[in-house]
């Protein structure tokens, strides 16, 4: 497995305690330093880590969608094809990268907190470690024009 890297900015908060292995950080310092919307989660679908991009797109503060299980996640976001009905989370892209490693790809709307729509791709890819272990996924979104 990677190194465990105590990463003192990844206390977010009083209910969970995140120390992301070193392939995890190094995926959230390169997250923090681009303008594409893009998110991490652990092995078991935790979320981790929301760039300023993302958290604009999910229309959410970092700190509050970090504190969330997937589930509650998945309750306060929607996601829908583009003909506006619910995906299942296990047919999005993150979940399919975790669950049978590999890349996954679709087009799908995101209904945000705040109710706000918004169309994008997303692309999301399983990270393993040097022992072949898999550590967590990163999930990459781009923006398109809705009509």
């Amino acid at each position: 497995m990677g190194a465990v890297v105590r990463d003192p900015l990844s206390v977010r908060n009083a209910r969970r305690v995140i120390q992301l292995p070193a392939e995890l950080l190094l995926a959230k310092q390169l997250a923090d330093a681009l303008k594409t919307p893009i998110c991490l989660v652990d092995a078991d679908g935790n979320p981790v880590h929301y760039n300023e991009a993302a958290e604009t797109l999910l229309g959410h503060g970092r700190a509050g969608i970090e504190a969330l299980t997937p589930a509650e996640l998945g309750a306060r976001l929607a996601f829908t094809n583009i003909e506006g009905t619910p995906i299942p989370v296990e047919q999005l892209p993150v979940t399919i990268a975790l669950q049978e490693l590999r890349p996954a790809h679709r087009w799908l709307d995101v209904i945000d907190l705040h109710g706000v729509r918004q169309r994008v791709e997303a692309t999301a890819f399983p990270v393993k470690g040097d022992d072949g272990e898999l550590l967590g996924a990163v999930a990459l979104f781009w923006q398109a024009e809705l009509f």
